[in-house]
């Protein structure tokens, strides 16, 4: 079960001017290289960001970071490397200002539930889905679906895969008789004298 942005990134009304611009940079990378599926890569980049930071790294950048290497770690099965980081990303989310908090709280919250519902911790993934349902009520069926497919118990709705055998071909319909077509009269020769 993959989570992805289930939309581009938006700073918010004011174009993101309360966002520091490498936060912004961050969030924005992150958004592309999630919906590009570009999993590895933006690991590995996040990676970076996180180790070069130093002490005067804003820590709204590491916090982004971690939250996105999270949901890459995730979308590409490392569950608990997911959770670490998804857990270290939400002690930090008070470092993030202005509007774009909201959304990439409520994505950090999808990537908690389904990591933990993928490693069967299903009262904790029912946590986040309250919470993150709360955030946003009008997405709360789509999360109880997300977590529904995480955990495993999700009722599929795709017909069945088809038998490996052909169908059978059906014996050919005997043949019908025809009725009998009568027999074919001469023409009547018309008479002169009328």
């Amino acid at each position: 079960m993959e989570v992805l942005p289930t939309s581009s990134f938006d700073p918010g009304p004011n174009g993101g001017a309360d966002l520091p611009e490498p936060i912004f940079n961050v969030i924005r990378e992150c958004y592309r290289a999630l919906r590009a599926r570009s999993f590895d890569a933006l690991a590995s980049r996040m990676t970076k960001v996180i180790e070069s930071a130093g002490p005067g790294t804003d820590r709204g950048v590491i916090v982004a970071a971690r939250l996105c290497r999270g949901l890459a770690n995730l979308n590409d099965g490392a569950l608990q490397e997911a959770a670490r980081d998804l857990d270290t990303a939400e002690g930090g989310l008070g470092a993030l200002p202005g509007d774009p908090k909201h959304q990439l709280e409520l994505l950090l919250l999808r990537g908690q539930m389904v990591a933990s519902a993928g490693q069967q911790r299903l009262d904790e993934a029912s946590a986040y889905l309250d919470r993150a349902a709360a955030l946003a009520p009008d997405q709360a069926a789509q999360l109880g679906q997300e977590l529904a497919a995480a955990s495993g118990t999700a009722q599929t709705t795709t017909p069945p895969p088809p038998s490996p055998r052909p169908p059978r071909p059906r014996p050919p319909e005997p043949a019908r008789p025809r009725p009998p077509t009568p027999p074919c009269r001469p023409p009547r020769a018309r008479s002169a004298d009328r």
